[in-house]
């Protein structure tokens, strides 16, 4: 076997070197949330709340929206502003749904399959189900809330299989009851 040449040892060191960083940049993108149990505080705009993500997903920060990943199956916590009336008053709770489902869904092709509305850390939220207008299939689930007049929304990002969506609603619901705020600043 021939020595190794400068160039070549060089070349070596190069690309291990190469390896390693890119190694380096993967694994820190792609971390999982710490532990099923262990609490994770998120800001989506101005909205700041406590969740505990499932075993597995990852967190993503994007601003006024957080999301939980694993695989395919995407959650979405997401800011959706204040709207005021013609007394600059905010405008309620369930009078926002409307308008904000049509933001997040394809809303001319898809009905409200489920409303029901429930009480989480003090906190009231209607959550809201979508399907297909024709095949009432690819349901999609959202939860909103308001806090200081700001709409806060947690919704699933994909339609998928009825066997897939299974699994997102469960871990969607598991999400939302999960959810804490901070206590009120006194």
């Amino acid at each position: 076997m021939a020595p190794l040449t400068r160039s070549r040892r060089g070349w070596g060191c190069f690309c291990l070197a190469v390896l390693g960083l890119l190694a380096a940049c993967g694994g820190a993108e792609e971390a999982p949330a710490d532990s099923a149990a262990e609490l994770l505080w998120i800001e989506a705009g101005e909205h700041h709340l406590g969740v505990v993500p499932p075993e597995g997903w990852y967190h993503r920060d994007h601003g006024d929206s957080q999301l939980l990943q694993r695989r395919r199956h995407v959650l979405v916590f997401e800011d959706l502003g204040v709207e005021r009336d013609r007394l600059d008053r905010p405008v309620a709770l369930d009078l926002r749904i409307p308008g904000a489902l049509e933001k997040l869904d394809d809303a001319a092709h898809r009905d409200e399959a489920e409303r029901r509305s429930l009480r989480i850390d003090g906190q009231r939220f209607v959550v809201v189900d979508t399907w297909d207008r024709l095949t009432h299939t690819s349901r999609r689930r959202f939860a909103f809330t308001l806090r200081d007049g700001a709409l806060l929304a947690l919704y699933t990002r994909y339609h998928l299989a009825a066997e897939e969506a299974e699994t997102q609603l469960a871990t969607f619901d598991a999400l939302l009851e999960s959810v804490v705020f901070p206590p009120a600043a006194s």
